[in-house]
Parts: C-alpha cells; structure tokens; sequence
C-alpha cells in the first residue's frame, strides 16, 4: 500500500462512525492525566488561557490526537487500519508521552527535565546503584541491595542540610552538571541512610529532586513531597484504577507475560540481566561477581538475553516496545525481577 493510500484510509477512520466517540473519550482520559499530574501541554500557549473551558482543552486534545494519527507513520497507523482493541491504550500513552517529551525542557518545565536527567546520569554511573519500583518510579542507592522505605516528607527534606562544600552556588546551572548531580546524590543517598540507622535503603530519585527544589528555585515543580501520591515518578502513568473510564491493569496477564519471559530466558542470561537491570550493577561488577576477565563476558549474555526479551514483548499489548504503557511495563518489570531474584536463590 502506498504512502497516498495509507493517508486515505487513516482520513477515512478519523471521519468513520464512531471514532469521535472515542477520540473524545481518550481525550478526557488524558486531561484528566494532564491534570493530575501536573503537565503543561505543549499546546497550550495556542490556547486563550484566560478564557479557556475544559471543552476548549478536549477540543485541542482531540486535534492533536487526529494530528498524532496523520502524523504517525508505523506504529499507530499499523494499529489503527488492523482495527487493534488496543489503540485507545496506545494513543493515550503515545500522547502522554509526547507531552511529556516536551515538556522536558529547562525552559519549559526545569523540574521534569532535572528529574530526566538526573534518571539518565544515575542509570550510567559507576558508582550508584538504580532500580526501578512500580509506584515510587526510579531508585538509587551506593550500595546494590538495600530494604525499601516510605516517602520523604518535606520535614525530612528540610532536616537535609545543603552540601554547600559540593554546590556552592545555588543556581540551576550548578546543579544541572553532571558532576554536581552525581555529588548530591551521593550526598543525600548518605544522609538518608543516616537517618534510618545507617541501614542500606532504597532512595526515591523524586524525593532527591524534592530536596533540591526546596533550595533551588524549580518552576513548575511537582506535588509537594509530603503528599504521599506524590511519590509516584514522573515517567508512569497515575494509578486511576477505581475511574470506571480508565483501562484496567490486567494484572493476571501482565504476571504470566513475565513468567514466560523468565523461561525463554537460560541460566546465564537471567543471572546477567538481574544483575544489571535488577539491581543496577555494572558490567565490571558482573564480571568479578561471575568469574569473567573481562566485561564482555556478561555483555554478550545481556545482549541476547534483552534481543530474547524485545522479540518475546512485541506482540504484548501495553508491553511492546516503543509504544508500551509505563504503568503495565512498570510492573512487568517487577514481576520479572522478582521471578528472576527467586530462580538465582535456588540452589
């Protein structure tokens, strides 16, 4: 089928009976996302803010949803002309993605681009461990296996006195190096441990974010931290299970997708892709920790082991990458962390 003829039929399924029904319905479905969370859309400087109704927003949602359409050309127009029961998932997280992408600027949105980024710089260092939990998103400690703890509150944040002989100037640019963010994180990750008794703890990256803000200046900050739904990380989707209009979370099939996935997995594959993805080891670390020489031993098992995993995901929907819903992957992930952490205890 031609580039001209794929634009006839997506024309065609925009103005077919019914599809208005449910662009709107995914429309109020991300306002609401929008809302909740606090995200600026990157359409709304078109929007007369002073006047605006939420019928004007649904009304732009929804333009810019046909647009996302149009404008599409694998993924969502696969989905769309195969008459997939999962476009209404696919759109919504493919546009709330989009926003979020965006919005991640210093200039449009500093909190969400330094959470980015600190996430980003984190994942890649040597010397800080990162996980990824299911509600309180990306965690990071100086150690590779620590005990979860609640949400800081902004008392607890407060009690965190500012490293003045690391960041000296207290001004977005200092902080925004990465030199500077691997210091405070390695600085708070410390103090919070100190705190709960020099126990190895999980830190939530949005609680070290938080901490930040209440020294330097963040526009357009998230909730504030003492909120306890404010612990959820920037990148997932809300938990709006009990909303009669939301998707639910098929939890059954997401547990068995992992389960599945564990067994196209060999031994040495699992151990490889725990060690890195699970508890945020490095290479190095895994080599030592598997009797290799060099870091290439556990590179080619990762490597197989995650070319396995995509192949195996690609036809999961709310799990296929690129397109997948962060909220289902999110726990797929845990599930599968916890399916792999059990398969290496046994002897």
């Amino acid at each position: 089928m031609g580039e001209a003829e794929r634009e006839t039929d997506i024309t065609k399924w925009l103005a077919s009976a019914g599809v208005h029904e449910l662009i709107s319905k995914i429309a109020g479905q991300i306002a609401a996302d929008l809302r909740k969370r606090h995200i600026v859309p990157y359409f709304q400087d078109r929007i007369n803010q002073v006047n605006e109704t939420r019928d004007d927003i649904l009304a732009s949602i929804e333009s810019e949803l046909a647009l996302l359409i149009l404008e599409d050309r694998s993924h969502l127009r696969r989905l769309v002309l195969s008459g997939d029961p999962n476009i209404a998932r696919a759109l919504r997280s493919r546009f709330i993605n989009l926003c979020l992408d965006k919005a991640r600027s210093p200039d449009r949105d500093p909190y969400r681009y330094l959470y980015k980024r600190a996430a980003d710089i984190l994942r890649e260092s040597e010397t800080i461990y990162t996980r990824r939990a299911p509600v309180k998103g990306l965690n990071f400690s100086v150690h590779p296996e620590n005990r979860p703890i609640p949400p800081l509150t902004r008392e607890d944040l407060a009690s965190i006195p500012w490293p003045t002989g690391l960041v000296a100037v207290l001004n977005y640019e200092a902080i925004n190096r990465k030199a500077a963010l691997l210091d405070l994180a390695d600085y708070f990750a410390k103090r919070v441990a100190a705190a709960w008794g020099n126990r190895r703890v999980w830190v939530a990256l949005r609680d070290l974010i938080n901490w930040i803000g209440l020294h330097v200046p963040l526009q357009h900050s998230g909730p504030e931290a003492a909120e306890p739904e404010a612990s959820r990380p920037v990148e997932s989707l809300p938990d709006t299970r009990t909303d009669p209009n939301e998707t639910p979370v098929n939890a059954d099939f997401i547990a068995k997708c992992a389960a599945c996935a564990s067994n196209i997995l060999n031994d040495r594959e699992k151990e490889v892709f725990y060690y890195r993805r699970c508890l945020g080891l490095s290479l190095k670390e895994i080599a030592v920790r598997m009797g290799y020489k060099t870091s290439s031993g556990p590179k080619h098992y990762l490597d197989r082991a995650e070319h396995r995993l995509r192949r195996f995901l690609r036809d999961k929907p709310g799990l296929a990458p690129p397109d997948y819903d962060e909220r289902d992957f999110a726990i797929f992930r845990e599930n599968l962390s916890m399916i792999l952490k059990e398969s290496l205890s046994q002897p």
